[in-house]
């Protein structure tokens, strides 16, 4: 327990005050169908931005909720969360990421977002058949590609697109040694720090890989995790400029990354001060499209990270 706790304890007061608002802003915007809503913009900065449908928001900000599945709301937007999902499948295991019979080939990000989000939350399909079925959309480095079931020359490998098949994989209970080895390569050598196709921002890297290394026990990977503590920490250090879903992002690699300090406990005080009065967190940049000006997010999104973050803090000091 940190000496800051002890002598703030009403921080975790105010985390738990702060998760309820977020909550009951969150469940305000869930719309009927159990979708939540993705807006687009031609800028990072999400101005000037408008509402589309889109698969992974309603993932995503479902993903986050299961860390406060004790919460009621949470609960019941989960499970509306997953009727949606379900209706938009085609085939036997294939979504797109607009939805349903939208003009746009299917991604492998997408498809394992939600099959690992499925999985998790004990929904009956044959997770395994699938898995095999995409082994055999890799290149010769053994590399998922990002289009499905598209291959050849104008198909890409995204690194972020690879840690979250992993991450599917590691929820059917399986390795797959050329990803992992390939991860391990992309933080080594520092590649992550300039974004990659689809994720601009090295955050998001850094978010769904020290996700895949907690909630997965990937241990494999604790050789590479200082790399990533230490690219954090500089960065607080010499005061990099970043938005605040970047912050809410840093701060959960931090803590998914076991780092402890005072640091840490300061940027919990200003991401609780970075929520709005209604309850949510400002809209931020996840992902991109790969070649014209097209930055998709949401203050649900936002506002699910944050909850997720003050939810796993607040988790390692629960017995204050």
């Amino acid at each position: 327990m940190s000496k800051y706790i002890r002598e703030n304890s009403h921080l975790l007061n105010k985390i738990r005050d702060s998760i309820f608002k977020g909550l009951s802003f969150i469940e305000k915007s869930q719309l009927p169908s159990g979708e939540f809503p993705t807006y687009v913009s031609a800028n990072a900065n999400m101005k000037s931005c408008h509402y589309i449908k889109t698969i992974a928001m309603t993932v995503l900000v479902a993903d986050c909720l299961k860390h406060v599945r004790d919460y009621s709301q949470a609960k019941q937007m989960i499970e509306k969360s997953i009727q949606f999902l379900l209706n938009q499948k085609e085939n036997e295991m294939v979504w797109r990421f607009f939805g349903k019979n939208s003009n746009i080939i299917p991604d492998l990000d997408d498809i394992c977002y939600t099959l690992a989000f499925l999985k998790e939350n004990k929904v009956d399909l044959d997770y395994g058949k699938f898995g095999n079925e995409l082994l055999r959309y890799r290149n010769a480095e053994g590399l998922f590609y990002t289009w499905f079931p598209k291959k050849g020359k104008n198909n890409n490998v995204d690194w972020v697109t690879n840690t979250n098949i992993l991450y599917f994989f590691y929820c059917i209970d399986k390795r797959i040694t050329e990803v992992e080895n390939y991860l391990k390569q992309i933080i080594t050598e520092g590649k992550f720090a300039k974004g990659s196709l689809y994720y601009h921002s090295p955050y998001s890297f850094i978010y769904f890989f020290t996700r895949l290394y907690s909630d997965k026990n990937a241990e494999t990977f604790s050789s590479v995790i200082p790399v990533l503590i230490d690219f954090l920490l500089m960065n607080e250090r010499e005061n990099i400029v970043k938005n605040e879903i970047e912050d809410i992002l840093a701060e959960i690699g931090l803590i998914n990354s076991g780092f402890e300090g005072l640091l840490l406990d300061k940027a919990i005080e200003k991401i609780l001060d970075f929520q709005n009065k209604d309850g949510g967190w400002a809209m931020g940049s996840i992902f991109r499209h790969r070649t014209v000006n097209r930055y998709y997010g949401s203050r649900e999104l936002s506002t699910a990270f944050a909850i997720k973050c003050l939810a796993k803090y607040q988790r390692r000091y629960s017995s204050v």
